[in-house]
């Protein structure tokens, strides 16, 4: 909000932690982190598990 009311202070990222634990039979974390990865189109460089920023 405060980028809207002073347009001349750079804006901060919001990441929010993540909330859920990651618990699936047939998706594995490393399949998580390659699938965030090709949404986000970043080609030859990859996620780690722990960077998704989702």
């Amino acid at each position: 909000m405060r980028y809207h009311l002073k347009p001349s202070s750079p804006p901060r990222p919001v990441v929010s932690a993540r909330r859920l634990q990651f618990d699936s039979a047939l998706v594995r974390p490393c399949h998580a982190a390659l699938l965030a990865s090709w949404i986000d189109r970043l080609g030859q460089k990859r996620y780690l598990y722990d960077e998704i920023p989702y």
